[in-house]
């Protein structure tokens, strides 16, 4: 639409896991747009709450919702990123030849989410590990607010996968332990 001479977009993504909409408008109007929304909100007596990237990250997360540069990538597969839901392999696609002869070649890996022991955030790319050996790397971590813990997603062996195995994730060569975790962390009740 179109209000005051200015484009305005709304979308309801979920991306969150929640019920929402996003809006998006020039940056000039942001201020004044985000008053006049939070004024009518509290008008109808249906208040508005905003959330900027960060927030969107942390309940994105807690509901174990992929991001694109994080979970997704141009440099792995969706079998390889332990997305096999993703593709229909019984139907034909372009790739779908190459995508077989990677599932039959084994060594796929699983997305799973962790708990962390402690108050220390694992980073996009820190090395995971399970029984002493490198198992993979973390996609994305946060401080959950909601869980009141340390969570966060990574990319591993699909034989460290098992909600409850023991890791070990190198923080800048100090090593944290973490469980993996059942997803999505947060389930609306």
């Amino acid at each position: 639409g179109n209000m005051l001479g200015a484009e305005y977009t709304i979308y309801r993504s979920g991306y969150t896991g929640e019920d929402g909409v996003e809006i998006v408008i020039p940056s000039k109007f942001a201020t004044m747009g985000g008053e006049a929304l939070l004024a009518k909100s509290a008008e109808i007596g249906r208040p508005v709450k905003l959330a900027g990237l960060g927030a969107r990250d942390t309940l994105r997360l807690e509901a174990a919702m992929p991001l694109y540069g994080h979970e997704l990538t141009e440099d792995w597969d969706s079998l390889s990123a332990g997305q096999a839901w993703c593709v229909a392999l019984d139907k034909d696609f372009i790739g779908r030849d190459a995508m077989l002869k990677r599932k039959e070649s084994g060594g796929l890996r699983a997305m799973i989410g962790f708990d962390v022991e402690g108050k220390r955030i694992a980073r996009q790319g820190a090395t995971i590990f399970a029984g002493g050996r490198e198992v993979g790397f973390v996609t994305s971590g946060t401080q959950s607010p909601t869980l009141d813990r340390v969570i966060g997603m990574g990319l591993v062996a699909a034989d460290a996968a098992a909600p409850g195995t023991s890791l070990e994730i190198d923080l800048r060569g100090t090593r944290i332990h973490a469980t993996v975790a059942r997803l999505p962390f947060y389930k609306k009740k």
